[in-house]
């Protein structure tokens, strides 16, 4: 039994092709009562409008893609770097938070979140796997080289997640490092009336452990 199409969506619904795919593709634009007559007909039939069908008329995927290594897979490459537990749980609460934020926004802007969360196979390979398949691109900095960035950045919006600049025209979203260590510190002195600090942070290479001890 072949699967049913927007033609059959329409006939059983007594509307035009064009209202059933303004249905799906700008729901606002067609009355409560027509839409909800359509989705009716589509949850009869069984009917799933085709991402790939309205790719190719619109040259968009409605897809994001998301490059955030899951650092605590047992079959990553870089399993051995983080075989303590504690840090495994820090950093899959971070990776959580990232995750979900971006899936939350794509979703009220009408997008679909494609994820690569495994270093298996290096990430060279997971870039080339989602940057085809997106009409946008967001990546932890320094877990894909600098000349694979530039290449997709060319056709794709590439936005660069923490970490240092090391591409200028990208867009970069980091953390307010600095002035968060800056203000706990002067919630400390001025708060709390103390004065010998210690500052406890990761590997001395690390550019977000340098801003916040410069905090």
């Amino acid at each position: 039994m072949s699967a049913p199409t927007v033609y059959d969506v329409a006939e059983r619904s007594g509307v035009s092709i064009a209202t059933v795919s303004r249905v799906y593709r700008n729901p606002d634009s067609v009355r409560a009562q027509t839409r909800e007559k359509v989705m009716e007909a589509a949850r009869e039939l069984g009917y799933v409008p085709s991402g790939s069908a309205r790719g190719l008329a619109s040259r968009t995927t409605g897809v994001l893609g998301l490059c955030f290594p899951d650092y605590a897979d047992p079959d990553a490459e870089s399993a051995a770097a983080a075989s303590d537990a504690d840090d495994d749980q820090a950093v899959m609460l971070y990776s959580d938070q990232i995750i979900r934020g971006m899936e939350r926004a794509a979703r009220r802007h009408g997008y679909a979140l494609l994820i690569a969360a495994s270093l298996d196979g290096g990430p060279e390979s997971l870039v080339a796997k989602v940057a085809g398949r997106v009409d946008g691109f967001a990546v932890l900095a320094r877990t894909v080289p600098t000349a694979d960035l530039e290449v997709i950045s060319r056709r794709l919006p590439v936005v660069m997640l923490a970490g240092p600049r090391e591409i200028d025209h990208l867009d970069h979203i980091v953390v307010a490092n600095t002035d968060g260590e800056r203000e706990l510190t002067r919630h400390l002195i001025e708060d709390h009336g103390l004065r010998r600090l210690a500052f406890v942070g990761a590997e001395e290479e690390s550019p977000d452990a340098q801003a916040r001890f410069r905090g």
